[in-house]
């Protein structure tokens, strides 16, 4: 290791190679610790809106309670109208109560546990969903070990699994493959569908709260997906063709 100057290299002695290992070592840390808070400040001011976004949608809930009972009344009656008004209170009270899932701050209580499990117990509860459809699964033998919530992992993997279900619909030869494997750092858990694809014009609001493009759906599902990976310090991406998509959770090993 040596200093470039003016004419030529300056080689750099023991003591200086210890300054400068130390050095590096203090930003690295100083890294570290930056990103760390800026993830706590970030978490906080979710945790506001959150708060404040639930406090409203329970405002409008309970007139919407007394405007379906009414409706119902009226529909007794014999109102052509009535049933419209019932049908669509309880449409947006669906989309109320997926609202407030997301939009209410989350207690994850992450621990060490093996991925393995996990997958395998999100397939086997969809199961029942996915007649008609090949199932594959490459899970490998060995644990997969990672910090997480298992409940909350498991509902973000149900979530996507039914989503591919969803892009199958009608589709012969349909088939969804579950993936888990490892990077030198991270597991990785991938669901692949060979439905029609998403569209670019679309792909840049998938993860957009309310946006979706299943008729009837909230648009809330992979919104929350991902706000739950977040809160795992994972990440959930997707890439997508025709023929071919495949959503992506990547979380940290668990190192002890």
């Amino acid at each position: 290791l040596a200093l470039a100057a003016g004419g030529g290299d300056i080689p750099l002695g023991q003591a200086e190679r210890k300054v400068l290992a130390r050095l590096a070592l203090v930003m690295g840390e100083s890294m570290e610790r930056s990103e760390h808070f800026g993830r706590m400040r970030n978490r906080e001011r979710l945790a506001v809106v959150g708060q404040v976004a639930a406090g409203l949608a329970h405002e409008i809930r309970n007139p919407l309670a007394a405007i379906k009972g009414a409706a119902e009344l009226m529909e007794e009656e014999g109102s052509e109208f009535a049933s419209i008004v019932v049908e669509e209170s309880q449409r947006l009270d669906r989309v109320l109560s997926s609202f407030l899932d997301y939009a209410r701050p989350f207690d994850i209580v992450p621990q060490p546990g093996k991925l393995n499990g996990v997958v395998d117990s999100a397939v086997r509860a969809v199961m029942p969903a996915l007649r008609g459809i090949e199932i594959q699964t490459v899970i490998p033998p060995e644990s997969v070990t990672v910090m997480l919530d298992a409940d909350r992992m498991k509902q973000v993997l149900v979530n996507l699994l039914m989503n591919a279900r969803d892009a199958l619909s009608g589709r012969d030869g349909a088939r969804i493959i579950v993936r888990l494997r490892t990077t030198p750092h991270d597991a990785v858990v991938e669901v692949e569908d060979n439905g029609s694809g998403i569209s670019e014009d679309v792909s840049h609001k998938i993860f957009m709260p309310f946006f979706s493009t299943k008729e009837g759906g909230t648009g809330l599902g992979l919104a929350l997906s991902q706000k739950l990976v977040s809160l795992h310090d994972g990440t959930l991406t997707f890439q997508s063709v025709p023929g071919r998509t495949i959503f992506r959770i990547t979380l940290p090993l668990y190192t002890s």
